[in-house]
C-alpha cells in the first residue's frame, strides 16, 4: 500500500514530465520544409523566405560587417586603372 507522501511525488513527477513535454513542442524549431523561390534563403529562425541581398566583393572577400577592414585595405591599395597610350607615325 503507498503512502500519501510517495502518491504525491509520483503525482508531481508525472507533471512535471507531461510539462516539459508539452514545451518541448512548443519550442521546437521551424521545419526548413518551405521552399522559397530561386535565389531567396530560408530564414532560420521563422521559416520565411528572406529576399536576396547584393553584397559587394572585392577579390573575393564579401564586403559585410566582419570584413569590412579587408574590403577597406583592398580599396585604398587598389592600382589607379591605366589607358593604353597609342602613337600614330
Amino acid at each position: 500500500m503507498m503512502t500519501a507522501t510517495r502518491l504525491q511525488q509520483i503525482l508531481i513527477h508525472t507533471m512535471c514530465v507531461g510539462t516539459l513535454a508539452i514545451l518541448g513542442v512548443s519550442i521546437a524549431p521551424v521545419a526548413d520544409a518551405q521552399t522559397c523561390a530561386p535565389g531567396f534563403v530560408v530564414n532560420q529562425y521563422n521559416g520565411q523566405c528572406l529576399a536576396p541581398v547584393v553584397t559587394p566583393v572585392i577579390n573575393g572577400i564579401p564586403c559585410i560587417a566582419r570584413n569590412i577592414g579587408i574590403c577597406s585595405s583592398f580599396l585604398q591599395n587598389q592600382q589607379s586603372p591605366r589607358r593604353p597610350q597609342s602613337s600614330v607615325n
